[in-house]
């Protein structure tokens, strides 16, 4: 298995994956910016807590950067704190929510938003995926 890490060259370089050989062998690194383009033709792509930080707008720019270097196989995983749309959970979703609008001028998101944004950029929702931690993963396919 081969990976890219594709971040701002801040990022790469505070990964530490150049100083550790048995990483750094199965691992290419790659500086960019994802408004302006996404390295082409990978199997799956990832993104961990990247569009929590963005508008719909900007968030949609990502996912259709994504979308038209992906091959039609691919799959896109996106890690996120998901809202649920009522319970206790709710409520700290909707100061996190906040949070994000204040801070970043992103935003959380319930199922029904990530998928309505999934939609409105090329792709289908798949299958949310719970983990034990208050990240989902959120399984998409071209679409």
């Amino acid at each position: 298995m081969r990976g890219v890490l594709f971040d701002r060259n801040s990022v790469i370089d505070s990964a530490g994956i150049a100083a550790n050989p048995a990483c750094r062998s199965r691992v290419s690194l790659i500086a960019g910016d994802f408004f302006e383009g996404i390295p082409p033709d990978g199997d799956i792509y990832i993104l961990k807590q990247v569009l929590h930080d963005w508008d719909d707008l900007r968030a949609s720019a990502i996912l259709k950067n994504c979308r038209r270097v992906m091959k039609t196989s691919a799959k896109l995983l996106v890690a996120e704190l998901m809202i649920p749309e009522m319970g206790p959970g709710a409520l700290l979703g909707s100061l996190l929510d906040l949070q994000m609008l204040v801070v970043h001028g992103g935003r959380e998101r319930t199922k029904d938003e990530f998928e309505a944004l999934l939609r409105g950029s090329s792709y289908k929702l798949e299958r949310v995926i719970a983990t034990p931690t208050p990240i989902s993963i959120i399984e998409a396919l071209p679409g």
